[in-house]
């Protein structure tokens, strides 16, 4: 946690999430040229072959824009070609402290290396997307997601223990009796912050009806970070608010993106990223 005490404070970590433009972009630049310089000097071959190719040089990184972009099959492409790690992660198995896995919802699922590094930076974005969402010391927060090799998971669990604060991390209800057992769970501990889907929420609806309640009463106005792509529009946000009871923050991410890569806030003006460790470029498909 932050040497910052105060609990009304809008920000985790105010130093770094509220630097002004100029002083954000420098960051930014100086972040870049770091990892530039690591591809041809570790080296990391499939990115120096790659830049090499469009005449790039270690000696001048370009800018963002100028730099070529690299798509999933690409490096499923070196996976197979360079098996089983192809030659595009920055790290080796021996240097890895964790292993992440994404869903494989767009074919074989991609494996993920990450370095204690690399777990740190995790964590702290999950304290700062939690602290966004109303989570504070001595709360309770319980989420629904898989766990196992899953990516968000590994940098999830633990996050928030030092704050302190309880972590209740039931699962996906992968039937309605699984999802009773949750609710009996949440009954008892009362959460203050939930993380689900909007599927799991029909599932834990159905439950909470069997079982003589509703998820209104037992979310029973807590805050609610809610993978639910509806919940970016007005409309869909407030509808669900007032059936279930619930403050919605809507979040999305990516095992390319770890820890949650953008979450709502209590403005509702858009998502959020981590500016001084994730750079969001507008691409052209």
């Amino acid at each position: 946690m932050t040497n910052n005490t105060d609990l009304n404070r809008e920000l985790f970590n105010p130093e770094r999430q509220s630097m002004g433009p100029e002083t954000l972009v420098k960051f930014q630049r100086m972040g870049l040229e770091k990892e530039w310089k690591r591809i041809w000097e570790q080296p990391i071959p499939f990115y120096r072959n790659k830049f090499e190719a469009a005449g790039l040089s270690v000696n001048e990184m370009p800018p963002l824009d100028e730099i070529p972009m690299t798509i999933k099959d690409e490096l499923r492409a070196d996976d197979a070609a360079n098996p089983p790690w192809g030659t595009w992660r920055a790290m080796s198995v021996d240097e890895a402290s964790c292993l992440g896995a994404s869903t494989g919802t767009t074919g074989k699922p991609m494996l993920y290396l990450r370095g204690k590094k690399d777990m740190e930076i995790y964590r702290e974005v999950v304290q700062r997307n939690w602290w966004r969402e109303g989570l504070r010391p001595h709360g309770r927060t319980t989420n629904s997601w898989p766990g196992f090799i899953y990516s968000a998971m590994g940098g999830s669990v633990g996050s928030i223990w030092d704050w302190p604060a309880m972590e209740i991390p039931v699962g996906p209800p992968m039937n309605v009796d699984m999802a009773k057992e949750h609710i009996a769970l949440w009954q008892t501990l009362r959460p203050t912050n939930f993380m689900m889907s909007g599927s799991q929420l029909q599932i834990y609806e159905q439950a909470a009806q069997e079982m003589g309640t509703s998820m209104a009463a037992v979310i029973n106005g807590a805050n609610v970070a809610f993978m639910e792509a509806m919940c970016q529009y007005e409309e869909p946000r407030k509808h669900l608010e007032e059936r279930f009871n619930m403050h919605v923050f809507n979040i999305s991410g990516a095992s390319e993106l770890p820890g949650a890569a953008v979450t709502d806030c209590k403005y509702h003006t858009g998502f959020h990223t981590n500016a001084d460790y994730v750079i969001a470029q507008v691409v052209d498909p």
